[in-house]
């Protein structure tokens, strides 16, 4: 018992540190100057065990490298088919070239935890709201089926490295939660995600301009 005692106190005591220290960090960054924040990424993840690439470009705001916020675009780029039934001109029909389409709009924050000279370390967090359906091409032109709205949250863990002054590649793991589903759509999109980012570092930019 007095062990767990132990360890349980230990864990608060180092959960209130590690709060007094983040909020002293977000304080201190937003007194900095923003500077614009700018990457494009490509999230591979799994639907239904086959491997799918989402692609994405994000821009926003960073403060003193240790805070970033922003809106970005992710669309699914794999070719997904899938075999779906349809109405046309009053028949049933059934086609297995229907693509799945994937896409939100992603509001997302990034708290950088460690930066070196090279190398940073963030938890960035990203909220996804946009749809989910099926589209395939008919004798009566392309349509649109099962098209429901959905929620998506995605927290994840990466790491950054700085190539050249002004580009960085970074790589990270994290999940895809479904908060609201396409219920129409038989894909499941729960998946752990795996991320890969190109980014340009404005503020070394902005610094040089001034120069």
């Amino acid at each position: 018992m007095k062990k767990l005692f132990s360890v349980v106190f230990v864990v608060c005591i180092c959960t209130s540190i590690f709060a007094q220290s983040f909020e002293r960090d977000i304080r201190d960054a937003l007194k900095t100057k923003p500077v614009l924040d700018l990457r494009l990424d490509s999230r591979h993840s799994f639907i239904n065990q086959s491997g799918v690439n989402v692609f994405g470009v994000k821009g926003g705001i960073e403060f003193d490298r240790k805070l970033r916020f922003g809106l970005g675009f992710n669309i699914l780029s794999t070719p997904l088919r899938t075999s779906i039934s349809y109405l046309e001109n009053g028949i049933l029909k059934t086609s297995d070239q229907a693509r799945l389409v994937f896409y939100h709009v992603s509001p997302y924050t990034e708290y950088v935890f460690y930066k070196g000279e090279r190398w940073e370390m963030s938890i960035p967090v990203q909220f996804g709201i946009g749809n989910s359906y099926y589209t395939l091409n008919t004798d009566n032109g392309r349509i649109n089926r099962n098209r429901q709205f959905i929620l998506t949250y995605e927290p994840a863990i990466t790491a950054q490295y700085k190539i050249l002054k002004y580009f960085g590649l970074g790589f990270g793991v994290g999940y895809r939660l479904m908060i609201i589903d396409n219920k129409a759509v038989k894909e499941s999109f729960n998946s752990p995600v795996y991320i890969f980012r190109f980014k340009i570092f404005f503020g070394e930019i902005y610094k040089d301009l001034l120069k």
